[in-house]
Protein backbone atom coordinates (compact mmCIF):
# COMPACT_ATOMS: atom_id res chain seq x y z
CA UNK A 1 0.00 0.00 0.00
CA UNK A 2 2.86 2.69 0.72
CA UNK A 3 4.60 1.80 -2.52
CA UNK A 4 0.91 2.78 -4.50
CA UNK A 5 1.06 5.80 -2.66
CA UNK A 6 4.54 6.62 -2.88
CA UNK A 7 4.27 6.10 -6.91
CA UNK A 8 1.07 8.14 -6.90
CA UNK A 9 2.74 10.91 -5.33
CA UNK A 10 6.30 10.86 -7.67
CA UNK A 11 4.03 10.56 -10.82
CA UNK A 12 2.63 13.86 -9.98
CA UNK A 13 5.52 16.08 -11.13
CA UNK A 14 6.35 13.92 -13.85
CA UNK A 15 2.89 13.94 -15.35
CA UNK A 16 0.47 16.75 -16.02
CA UNK A 17 0.85 19.68 -14.11
CA UNK A 18 -2.15 21.46 -14.27
CA UNK A 19 -3.83 18.74 -13.19
CA UNK A 20 -1.76 18.62 -9.79
CA UNK A 21 -1.84 22.08 -9.44
CA UNK A 22 -5.86 21.39 -9.77
CA UNK A 23 -6.48 19.80 -6.96
CA UNK A 24 -3.33 21.09 -4.83
CA UNK A 25 -6.06 22.84 -2.73
CA UNK A 26 -8.11 19.91 -2.72
CA UNK A 27 -5.33 17.40 -2.18
CA UNK A 28 -3.14 19.53 0.80
CA UNK A 29 -5.17 17.88 3.92
CA UNK A 30 -4.88 14.49 2.22
CA UNK A 31 -0.96 14.53 1.88
CA UNK A 32 -1.04 15.28 5.70
CA UNK A 33 -3.25 12.55 6.86
CA UNK A 34 -1.25 9.94 5.10
CA UNK A 35 2.00 11.33 6.60
CA UNK A 36 0.04 11.53 9.42
CA UNK A 37 -0.91 7.56 8.86
CA UNK A 38 2.38 6.57 7.78
CA UNK A 39 3.98 8.07 10.87
CA UNK A 40 1.85 6.59 12.72
CA UNK A 41 2.83 3.08 11.71
CA UNK A 42 6.47 3.91 11.59
CA UNK A 43 6.65 4.69 8.02
CA UNK A 44 8.82 7.41 6.71
CA UNK A 45 7.48 10.00 3.80
CA UNK A 46 9.80 10.82 0.99
CA UNK A 47 11.20 14.05 0.15
CA UNK A 48 9.34 14.98 -2.72
CA UNK A 49 6.21 14.60 -0.67
CA UNK A 50 6.80 17.07 2.08
CA UNK A 51 8.67 19.48 0.15
CA UNK A 52 5.13 19.74 -1.63
CA UNK A 53 3.22 20.02 1.59
CA UNK A 54 5.52 22.73 2.73
CA UNK A 55 5.43 24.81 -0.57
CA UNK A 56 1.24 24.56 -0.22
CA UNK A 57 1.26 25.46 3.59
CA UNK A 58 3.51 28.50 2.46
CA UNK A 59 1.59 29.63 -0.37
CA UNK A 60 -1.64 29.50 2.26
CA UNK A 61 0.36 31.18 4.77
CA UNK A 62 1.59 33.61 2.78
CA UNK A 63 -2.19 34.31 1.44
CA UNK A 64 -3.35 34.78 4.66
CA UNK A 65 -0.68 37.51 5.50
CA UNK A 66 -1.59 38.95 2.64
CA UNK A 67 -5.29 39.36 3.58
CA UNK A 68 -4.32 40.52 7.02
CA UNK A 69 -1.94 43.06 5.60
CA UNK A 70 -4.88 44.14 3.36
CA UNK A 71 -7.33 44.40 6.36
CA UNK A 72 -5.13 45.95 8.62
CA UNK A 73 -4.26 49.13 6.12
CA UNK A 74 -7.70 49.67 4.99
CA UNK A 75 -8.67 49.52 8.74
CA UNK A 76 -6.01 51.87 9.28
CA UNK A 77 -6.94 54.23 6.40
CA UNK A 78 -10.69 54.11 7.90
CA UNK A 79 -9.66 55.00 10.86
CA UNK A 80 -7.24 57.86 9.76
CA UNK A 81 -9.98 59.53 7.62
CA UNK A 82 -12.54 58.99 10.84
CA UNK A 83 -10.31 60.95 12.86
CA UNK A 84 -9.58 63.70 10.28
CA UNK A 85 -12.93 64.14 9.80
CA UNK A 86 -13.96 64.64 13.32
CA UNK A 87 -10.60 66.44 14.01
CA UNK A 88 -11.95 69.16 10.73
CA UNK A 89 -15.52 68.85 12.58
CA UNK A 90 -14.33 69.61 15.86
CA UNK A 91 -12.49 72.76 14.33
CA UNK A 92 -15.63 73.85 12.63
CA UNK A 93 -15.12 73.02 8.96
CA UNK A 94 -17.98 72.13 7.15
CA UNK A 95 -19.82 71.73 3.59
CA UNK A 96 -22.09 75.16 2.96
CA UNK A 97 -24.73 75.44 0.74
CA UNK A 98 -22.09 75.47 -2.13
CA UNK A 99 -20.78 72.57 -1.35
CA UNK A 100 -17.65 74.47 -0.53
CA UNK A 101 -15.52 73.42 2.79
CA UNK A 102 -15.45 76.40 5.21
CA UNK A 103 -14.62 77.07 8.85
CA UNK A 104 -17.33 77.82 11.60
CA UNK A 105 -16.45 79.53 14.69
CA UNK A 106 -17.67 78.69 18.61
CA UNK A 107 -19.93 80.70 20.52
CA UNK A 108 -20.31 80.42 24.01
CA UNK A 109 -23.60 81.74 25.52
CA UNK A 110 -23.78 82.89 28.89
CA UNK A 111 -25.75 84.76 31.20
CA UNK A 112 -27.19 86.12 34.73
CA UNK A 113 -29.18 84.79 35.20
CA UNK A 114 -28.95 81.18 33.07
CA UNK A 115 -31.70 79.49 31.82
CA UNK A 116 -32.32 82.25 28.94
CA UNK A 117 -33.58 81.13 25.57
CA UNK A 118 -30.83 81.92 22.81
CA UNK A 119 -31.97 83.27 19.66
CA UNK A 120 -29.60 83.54 16.49
CA UNK A 121 -30.61 85.77 13.71
CA UNK A 122 -34.01 85.22 14.68
CA UNK A 123 -33.94 81.14 14.95
CA UNK A 124 -34.58 79.90 18.82
CA UNK A 125 -31.31 77.78 19.42
CA UNK A 126 -32.45 74.49 21.18
CA UNK A 127 -30.02 74.93 24.28
CA UNK A 128 -30.48 77.33 26.81
CA UNK A 129 -27.58 79.51 28.82
CA UNK A 130 -25.02 79.02 29.36
CA UNK A 131 -24.42 76.77 26.40
CA UNK A 132 -22.34 76.85 22.75
CA UNK A 133 -23.07 76.89 19.16
CA UNK A 134 -20.46 76.12 15.93
CA UNK A 135 -21.99 79.03 13.77
CA UNK A 136 -20.80 80.46 10.27
CA UNK A 137 -18.42 83.15 9.81
CA UNK A 138 -19.79 86.72 9.75
CA UNK A 139 -22.11 89.11 11.73
CA UNK A 140 -25.10 87.36 13.33
CA UNK A 141 -27.38 89.25 15.45
CA UNK A 142 -27.91 87.13 19.05
CA UNK A 143 -30.51 87.43 21.73
CA UNK A 144 -31.72 86.66 24.98
CA UNK A 145 -35.37 85.90 26.44
CA UNK A 146 -36.29 84.90 29.79
CA UNK A 147 -39.59 84.81 31.34
CA UNK A 148 -40.17 87.28 33.86
CA UNK A 149 -36.68 89.18 32.55
CA UNK A 150 -36.13 91.57 29.81
CA UNK A 151 -34.15 90.89 27.31
CA UNK A 152 -30.59 91.21 26.23
CA UNK A 153 -29.54 92.04 22.57
CA UNK A 154 -26.15 92.56 20.52
CA UNK A 155 -25.00 92.18 16.91
CA UNK A 156 -21.47 90.32 16.76
CA UNK A 157 -18.98 88.79 14.68
CA UNK A 158 -18.54 85.40 14.50
CA UNK A 159 -15.03 84.48 13.10
CA UNK A 160 -13.53 81.37 11.33
CA UNK A 161 -11.29 79.24 14.09
CA UNK A 162 -11.96 81.19 16.95
CA UNK A 163 -14.10 81.61 19.84
CA UNK A 164 -17.01 83.97 20.51
CA UNK A 165 -17.41 85.05 24.39
CA UNK A 166 -21.06 86.36 25.06
CA UNK A 167 -20.71 85.74 28.62
CA UNK A 168 -21.55 88.96 29.99
CA UNK A 169 -25.02 89.01 29.44
CA UNK A 170 -27.39 90.38 32.49
CA UNK A 171 -31.14 90.25 32.54
CA UNK A 172 -32.75 92.66 35.03
CA UNK A 173 -35.98 91.48 36.33
CA UNK A 174 -39.38 92.89 34.83
CA UNK A 175 -41.12 93.71 37.80
CA UNK A 176 -38.72 95.21 40.47
CA UNK A 177 -38.86 94.19 43.75
CA UNK A 178 -37.05 96.39 45.99
CA UNK A 179 -36.97 95.70 50.00
CA UNK A 180 -34.93 98.20 52.79
CA UNK A 181 -32.07 97.39 54.51
CA UNK A 182 -31.18 100.54 57.19
CA UNK A 183 -32.26 104.00 57.30
CA UNK A 184 -29.97 106.61 58.25
CA UNK A 185 -29.95 110.14 59.77
CA UNK A 186 -30.02 113.44 57.12
CA UNK A 187 -26.24 113.93 56.64
CA UNK A 188 -24.76 111.37 54.86
CA UNK A 189 -21.82 112.78 53.10
CA UNK A 190 -19.81 110.49 50.77
CA UNK A 191 -20.01 106.92 50.37
CA UNK A 192 -18.36 104.36 48.17
CA UNK A 193 -17.78 100.62 47.08
CA UNK A 194 -15.03 98.75 47.00
CA UNK A 195 -13.76 97.02 43.44
CA UNK A 196 -15.08 93.52 44.37
CA UNK A 197 -18.83 95.49 45.60
CA UNK A 198 -17.96 93.17 48.43
CA UNK A 199 -18.44 96.79 50.92
CA UNK A 200 -19.69 100.00 51.16
CA UNK A 201 -18.08 102.85 53.09
CA UNK A 202 -20.79 105.25 54.33
CA UNK A 203 -19.49 108.62 55.69
CA UNK A 204 -22.48 110.28 57.88
CA UNK A 205 -22.21 114.03 59.25
CA UNK A 206 -22.73 114.02 62.77
CA UNK A 207 -24.20 117.08 65.06
CA UNK A 208 -22.97 119.37 62.12
CA UNK A 209 -19.29 118.85 63.70
CA UNK A 210 -18.18 114.98 63.99
CA UNK A 211 -18.52 112.37 61.58
CA UNK A 212 -19.74 108.92 62.00
CA UNK A 213 -18.06 105.87 59.70
CA UNK A 214 -19.54 102.68 58.61
CA UNK A 215 -19.27 99.91 56.88
CA UNK A 216 -21.38 98.00 54.81
CA UNK A 217 -20.92 93.89 53.99
CA UNK A 218 -23.17 93.05 51.13
CA UNK A 219 -22.27 89.21 51.14
CA UNK A 220 -24.00 89.76 54.93
CA UNK A 221 -27.44 90.81 53.48
CA UNK A 222 -25.81 94.40 54.16
CA UNK A 223 -25.02 93.95 57.16
CA UNK A 224 -23.49 97.44 59.18
CA UNK A 225 -20.55 97.71 61.56
CA UNK A 226 -19.53 101.36 63.00
CA UNK A 227 -15.82 102.17 62.34
CA UNK A 228 -14.06 104.43 65.89
CA UNK A 229 -11.97 107.29 63.94
CA UNK A 230 -11.37 110.14 66.57
CA UNK A 231 -13.18 113.43 66.19
CA UNK A 232 -9.87 115.03 64.96
CA UNK A 233 -8.73 113.02 62.23
CA UNK A 234 -12.56 113.03 60.47
CA UNK A 235 -12.73 116.81 61.19
CA UNK A 236 -9.90 118.34 59.26
CA UNK A 237 -11.68 121.46 58.32
CA UNK A 238 -11.88 123.30 61.98
CA UNK A 239 -14.55 125.83 62.29
CA UNK A 240 -16.54 124.54 59.21
CA UNK A 241 -19.66 121.97 59.97
CA UNK A 242 -19.74 118.71 58.68
CA UNK A 243 -22.44 119.79 56.48
CA UNK A 244 -20.22 121.68 54.46
CA UNK A 245 -18.32 118.40 53.80
CA UNK A 246 -18.14 116.63 50.51
CA UNK A 247 -16.12 112.92 50.91
CA UNK A 248 -15.12 110.48 48.08
CA UNK A 249 -13.28 107.33 48.29
CA UNK A 250 -10.82 107.66 45.26
CA UNK A 251 -9.35 104.04 45.58
CA UNK A 252 -8.88 101.35 47.99
CA UNK A 253 -6.23 98.85 48.29
CA UNK A 254 -6.08 95.19 47.13
CA UNK A 255 -7.08 93.90 50.31
CA UNK A 256 -9.49 96.27 51.14
CA UNK A 257 -9.07 97.00 54.16
CA UNK A 258 -7.70 100.47 53.34
CA UNK A 259 -9.11 103.50 51.46
CA UNK A 260 -7.79 106.86 50.08
CA UNK A 261 -10.44 109.80 51.44
CA UNK A 262 -10.34 112.93 49.87
CA UNK A 263 -12.34 115.69 51.41
CA UNK A 264 -13.59 118.39 50.11
CA UNK A 265 -14.69 121.61 51.85
CA UNK A 266 -17.38 122.98 49.68
CA UNK A 267 -17.32 126.96 49.81
CA UNK A 268 -16.34 129.80 47.82
CA UNK A 269 -13.01 129.14 48.40
CA UNK A 270 -12.68 125.09 48.24
CA UNK A 271 -10.02 123.47 49.98
CA UNK A 272 -9.08 119.47 50.43
CA UNK A 273 -7.56 116.97 52.53
CA UNK A 274 -6.69 113.59 51.85
CA UNK A 275 -6.96 110.58 54.72
CA UNK A 276 -5.68 107.26 54.60
CA UNK A 277 -8.55 105.12 56.55
CA UNK A 278 -7.34 101.52 57.94
CA UNK A 279 -11.03 99.79 58.52
CA UNK A 280 -9.19 97.10 60.58
CA UNK A 281 -7.21 99.13 62.69
CA UNK A 282 -9.09 103.02 62.29
CA UNK A 283 -6.47 103.87 65.09
CA UNK A 284 -3.69 104.02 62.74
CA UNK A 285 -5.96 105.85 59.73
CA UNK A 286 -3.59 108.92 58.58
CA UNK A 287 -4.38 112.56 57.84
CA UNK A 288 -2.22 112.87 55.21
CA UNK A 289 -1.99 115.90 54.42
CA UNK A 290 -1.43 117.12 58.32
CA UNK A 291 0.96 114.46 58.71
CA UNK A 292 3.24 116.10 55.89
CA UNK A 293 1.77 119.49 56.24
CA UNK A 294 1.62 119.36 52.28
CA UNK A 295 -1.46 119.65 49.62
CA UNK A 296 -1.59 116.92 47.78
CA UNK A 297 -3.65 117.12 44.30
CA UNK A 298 -3.92 113.31 44.08
CA UNK A 299 -2.90 110.46 45.82
CA UNK A 300 -2.51 106.62 44.87
CA UNK A 301 -1.80 102.95 46.33
CA UNK A 302 2.12 101.89 45.29
CA UNK A 303 1.74 98.91 47.05
CA UNK A 304 -0.70 96.05 47.35
CA UNK A 305 -1.11 95.94 50.97
CA UNK A 306 -1.66 100.03 51.07
CA UNK A 307 1.73 101.04 52.68
CA UNK A 308 3.16 102.96 50.22
CA UNK A 309 1.45 105.53 48.15
CA UNK A 310 2.47 108.03 45.24
CA UNK A 311 1.60 111.16 45.81
CA UNK A 312 1.41 115.20 43.82
CA UNK A 313 2.02 117.99 45.33
CA UNK A 314 2.17 120.63 42.77
CA UNK A 315 3.94 119.04 39.81
CA UNK A 316 6.34 116.78 41.69
CA UNK A 317 6.02 113.64 42.89
CA UNK A 318 7.05 111.67 45.59
CA UNK A 319 6.27 108.28 47.52
CA UNK A 320 4.89 107.95 51.36
CA UNK A 321 5.57 105.03 53.19
CA UNK A 322 2.90 104.76 55.89
CA UNK A 323 4.80 102.62 57.96
CA UNK A 324 7.66 104.91 58.34
CA UNK A 325 5.34 108.14 58.10
CA UNK A 326 7.75 109.13 55.53
CA UNK A 327 7.90 111.40 52.48
CA UNK A 328 10.56 110.77 49.65
CA UNK A 329 12.25 113.24 47.57
CA UNK A 330 11.18 114.64 44.63
CA UNK A 331 11.02 111.30 42.16
CA UNK A 332 9.99 112.99 38.70
CA UNK A 333 9.41 117.17 38.15
CA UNK A 334 7.43 118.87 35.78
CA UNK A 335 4.42 116.28 36.13
CA UNK A 336 1.00 117.00 34.44
CA UNK A 337 -0.79 113.95 35.52
CA UNK A 338 -0.10 110.52 35.75
CA UNK A 339 -1.43 107.08 36.52
CA UNK A 340 -0.27 103.92 38.63
CA UNK A 341 -0.29 100.01 37.67
CA UNK A 342 1.16 98.25 40.45
CA UNK A 343 3.99 100.46 41.41
CA UNK A 344 4.66 101.60 37.73
CA UNK A 345 3.39 104.97 37.00
CA UNK A 346 2.83 106.57 33.36
CA UNK A 347 3.22 110.08 33.32
CA UNK A 348 2.45 113.02 31.24
CA UNK A 349 4.81 116.15 31.55
CA UNK A 350 4.01 120.22 31.89
CA UNK A 351 5.90 121.16 28.76
CA UNK A 352 9.34 122.12 28.67
CA UNK A 353 11.58 124.86 27.28
CA UNK A 354 11.10 123.86 23.95
CA UNK A 355 7.42 123.14 24.27
CA UNK A 356 7.37 119.54 23.72
CA UNK A 357 5.74 117.12 26.09
CA UNK A 358 6.78 113.79 27.24
CA UNK A 359 5.47 110.41 28.13
CA UNK A 360 7.62 108.64 30.72
CA UNK A 361 7.57 105.75 32.67
CA UNK A 362 8.73 105.79 36.84
CA UNK A 363 9.35 102.18 37.45
CA UNK A 364 8.94 101.03 41.51
CA UNK A 365 9.65 104.19 43.47
CA UNK A 366 12.67 104.68 41.55
CA UNK A 367 14.51 108.17 41.12
CA UNK A 368 13.44 109.01 37.64
CA UNK A 369 11.68 108.28 35.16
CA UNK A 370 12.34 106.67 31.17
CA UNK A 371 10.82 108.44 28.34
CA UNK A 372 8.81 106.51 26.10
CA UNK A 373 8.22 109.08 23.52
CA UNK A 374 7.93 112.91 23.00
CA UNK A 375 4.74 115.11 21.63
CA UNK A 376 5.44 118.36 19.42
CA UNK A 377 4.44 121.62 19.94
CA UNK A 378 2.06 121.32 17.15
CA UNK A 379 0.16 118.95 18.93
CA UNK A 380 0.39 116.22 16.71
CA UNK A 381 1.16 112.76 18.57
CA UNK A 382 3.84 111.18 16.29
CA UNK A 383 6.77 109.63 17.99
CA UNK A 384 9.52 111.82 18.30
CA UNK A 385 8.35 114.44 16.20
CA UNK A 386 9.44 117.78 15.42
CA UNK A 387 8.78 120.83 16.55
CA UNK A 388 7.17 123.09 13.75
CA UNK A 389 9.90 125.56 12.50
CA UNK A 390 8.35 127.77 10.78
CA UNK A 391 8.33 131.45 12.34
CA UNK A 392 5.31 133.11 11.05
CA UNK A 393 3.12 129.81 12.89
CA UNK A 394 2.48 130.55 16.74
CA UNK A 395 3.77 127.15 18.76
CA UNK A 396 1.66 126.42 21.64
CA UNK A 397 1.97 123.43 23.56
CA UNK A 398 0.27 120.51 22.94
CA UNK A 399 -2.75 119.80 24.89
CA UNK A 400 -2.15 118.49 28.13
CA UNK A 401 -2.10 114.45 27.63
CA UNK A 402 -4.68 111.87 29.50
CA UNK A 403 -2.84 108.65 30.72
CA UNK A 404 -4.67 105.17 32.12
CA UNK A 405 -2.25 102.34 32.47
CA UNK A 406 -3.51 98.61 32.83
CA UNK A 407 -2.89 94.94 32.60
CA UNK A 408 -4.72 92.29 30.19
CA UNK A 409 -3.14 88.83 29.65
CA UNK A 410 0.18 89.77 31.47
CA UNK A 411 0.76 92.34 29.36
CA UNK A 412 0.78 95.96 30.34
CA UNK A 413 -1.19 98.78 28.13
CA UNK A 414 -0.60 102.20 28.00
CA UNK A 415 -3.71 104.82 26.84
CA UNK A 416 -2.59 108.27 25.63
CA UNK A 417 -5.16 110.66 24.42
CA UNK A 418 -4.08 114.75 23.09
CA UNK A 419 -6.75 116.83 22.12
CA UNK A 420 -8.83 114.32 20.45
CA UNK A 421 -6.55 111.66 19.30
CA UNK A 422 -6.58 108.16 21.53
CA UNK A 423 -3.20 105.86 21.24
CA UNK A 424 -2.92 102.20 23.46
CA UNK A 425 0.40 101.22 23.01
CA UNK A 426 0.98 97.61 24.29
CA UNK A 427 4.20 95.75 25.93
CA UNK A 428 6.53 95.96 28.72
CA UNK A 429 7.69 99.07 30.42
CA UNK A 430 11.32 100.07 29.83
CA UNK A 431 13.45 100.01 32.98
CA UNK A 432 15.29 103.17 34.53
CA UNK A 433 16.71 105.18 32.28
CA UNK A 434 16.57 103.17 28.95
CA UNK A 435 14.83 104.97 26.33
CA UNK A 436 13.76 102.28 24.02
CA UNK A 437 11.00 100.24 25.55
CA UNK A 438 9.33 96.95 24.74
CA UNK A 439 6.08 99.01 24.21
CA UNK A 440 4.41 99.11 20.84
CA UNK A 441 1.23 101.11 19.14
CA UNK A 442 -1.67 98.76 19.44
CA UNK A 443 -4.59 100.52 18.39
CA UNK A 444 -4.63 104.47 17.74
CA UNK A 445 -8.40 106.50 16.50
CA UNK A 446 -9.46 109.77 16.07
CA UNK A 447 -12.44 110.11 18.91
CA UNK A 448 -13.96 113.36 17.44
CA UNK A 449 -14.03 114.73 20.88
CA UNK A 450 -11.39 115.89 22.97
CA UNK A 451 -11.95 113.47 26.21
CA UNK A 452 -11.37 115.25 29.87
CA UNK A 453 -11.71 111.41 31.47
CA UNK A 454 -9.37 108.28 30.08
CA UNK A 455 -9.92 105.34 31.67
CA UNK A 456 -8.70 101.81 32.10
CA UNK A 457 -11.13 99.22 33.31
CA UNK A 458 -9.88 97.13 36.65
CA UNK A 459 -9.72 94.49 35.07
CA UNK A 460 -7.69 95.77 32.14
CA UNK A 461 -9.93 94.70 29.42
CA UNK A 462 -11.47 97.65 28.07
CA UNK A 463 -10.01 101.68 27.69
CA UNK A 464 -12.78 104.24 27.73
CA UNK A 465 -12.49 107.89 27.14
CA UNK A 466 -15.13 110.27 27.35
CA UNK A 467 -16.38 114.15 27.98
CA UNK A 468 -19.96 114.82 29.26
CA UNK A 469 -22.27 112.17 27.26
CA UNK A 470 -20.10 111.52 25.11
CA UNK A 471 -18.41 107.79 25.17
CA UNK A 472 -15.83 106.12 23.16
CA UNK A 473 -14.96 102.30 24.64
CA UNK A 474 -11.93 100.06 23.00
CA UNK A 475 -12.42 96.67 23.77
CA UNK A 476 -8.69 94.67 23.91
CA UNK A 477 -10.02 91.04 23.66
CA UNK A 478 -12.20 91.61 20.36
CA UNK A 479 -9.36 95.01 18.99
CA UNK A 480 -12.79 96.69 18.36
CA UNK A 481 -14.19 100.39 19.19
CA UNK A 482 -17.67 101.83 19.99
CA UNK A 483 -18.78 105.03 20.18
CA UNK A 484 -21.88 106.45 22.32
CA UNK A 485 -23.63 109.05 24.07
CA UNK A 486 -25.44 108.34 27.46
CA UNK A 487 -28.80 109.12 28.55
CA UNK A 488 -30.09 112.71 29.38
CA UNK A 489 -28.33 115.86 29.84
CA UNK A 490 -26.20 117.85 32.06
CA UNK A 491 -23.39 115.65 32.91
CA UNK A 492 -20.23 117.20 33.75
CA UNK A 493 -17.16 116.79 31.48
CA UNK A 494 -14.96 115.92 34.36
CA UNK A 495 -17.57 112.64 35.65
CA UNK A 496 -16.55 109.46 35.03
CA UNK A 497 -18.28 106.54 34.31
CA UNK A 498 -19.58 104.43 36.75
CA UNK A 499 -19.15 100.47 36.85
CA UNK A 500 -21.41 97.97 37.51
CA UNK A 501 -19.90 95.00 36.89
CA UNK A 502 -16.86 94.13 34.55
CA UNK A 503 -18.84 94.24 31.32
CA UNK A 504 -21.66 97.12 32.41
CA UNK A 505 -21.57 100.84 33.07
CA UNK A 506 -23.97 103.04 34.80
CA UNK A 507 -25.19 106.23 35.13
CA UNK A 508 -27.31 107.52 37.65
CA UNK A 509 -28.79 110.96 36.64
CA UNK A 510 -32.11 112.66 37.88
CA UNK A 511 -32.55 110.12 39.89
CA UNK A 512 -32.88 107.55 37.23
CA UNK A 513 -30.46 104.70 37.23
CA UNK A 514 -29.51 103.72 33.46
CA UNK A 515 -27.26 100.49 32.59
CA UNK A 516 -25.28 100.08 29.92
CA UNK A 517 -22.81 97.08 28.61
CA UNK A 518 -19.46 98.70 27.43
CA UNK A 519 -20.33 98.96 23.50
CA UNK A 520 -23.22 101.29 24.36
CA UNK A 521 -25.62 98.70 23.56
CA UNK A 522 -28.27 97.31 26.25
CA UNK A 523 -29.30 100.77 27.45
CA UNK A 524 -32.09 99.86 29.94
CA UNK A 525 -33.77 101.99 32.51
CA UNK A 526 -33.40 99.87 35.76
CA UNK A 527 -34.98 101.98 38.65
CA UNK A 528 -36.04 105.89 39.33
CA UNK A 529 -36.12 107.53 42.62
CA UNK A 530 -33.02 106.66 43.91
CA UNK A 531 -30.63 109.01 45.43
CA UNK A 532 -27.71 109.91 42.54
CA UNK A 533 -25.15 111.06 44.83
CA UNK A 534 -24.43 107.84 46.58
CA UNK A 535 -23.43 104.39 46.51
CA UNK A 536 -24.53 101.82 43.98
CA UNK A 537 -23.41 98.12 43.81
CA UNK A 538 -24.15 94.58 42.54
CA UNK A 539 -23.91 92.06 45.77
CA UNK A 540 -20.76 89.54 44.89
CA UNK A 541 -23.13 86.57 44.26
CA UNK A 542 -25.13 88.47 41.93
CA UNK A 543 -28.53 88.47 43.87
CA UNK A 544 -29.24 91.83 44.85
CA UNK A 545 -28.40 95.61 43.44
CA UNK A 546 -27.93 97.72 46.89
CA UNK A 547 -28.93 101.46 46.25
CA UNK A 548 -29.93 104.58 48.36
CA UNK A 549 -33.77 105.31 48.17
CA UNK A 550 -34.66 108.76 47.83
CA UNK A 551 -38.01 109.03 48.44
CA UNK A 552 -40.29 111.43 50.33
CA UNK A 553 -38.71 110.40 53.91
CA UNK A 554 -36.25 112.55 55.38
CA UNK A 555 -34.21 109.65 56.48
CA UNK A 556 -31.67 108.22 54.18
CA UNK A 557 -32.82 104.32 53.07
CA UNK A 558 -30.71 101.92 52.38
CA UNK A 559 -32.75 99.34 49.77
CA UNK A 560 -31.83 95.94 47.68
CA UNK A 561 -33.59 94.89 44.61
CA UNK A 562 -34.05 91.63 43.99
CA UNK A 563 -32.18 90.39 40.75
CA UNK A 564 -33.97 87.06 41.16
CA UNK A 565 -37.40 86.93 39.55
CA UNK A 566 -40.01 85.41 41.74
Amino acid sequence: MFKLRKKQYESGPKGDQSSVQGAQGGQQSQYVQHIQHDQEHGRAATGPVIQDVRELQRTAKARQRKRIIITNIFMAVVIVAVSVVVLFWALGYHLNKDLQIEQSGLVQFESLPTGATVSVDGNEQSGRTNTKAMLATGEHDFQFTRDGYDSWYTKAEVKAGEVLWLNYARLFPAIKDSSPVREYEPGLIGSSASPSFRYGLLVQSIDGAGAKVQLADFNDGGSVKDLMFSPELMHVFEDTPMENYRMEAKSWNKDENKVLVRIEMVSEHPNWAWLLLDLRAPGNSIDLSKEFNMTFSSIAFASDDGRKLYAQEGTSLRQIDTRDRTISAVLVSNVANWANLKGTVAIASEPNEELVRRIEVLKDGGRGASTLFSIAPTGTLPIDAEANQDPSVEVTPAPVPLVAAGEYYDDAYLAVAVGSKLQVLKGAFPDLGRVASGMALNYESELGFTPTVLVISEKGRFVVASRGAQVFSYDLELEKGHHFRLAGDGYDDAESLNWLDEFMFYTNKDGKLTVYDFDGSNQRGVLEGIDSSLLIALSQDDKFLYYFDDGPSEKLTLMRLNLVAR
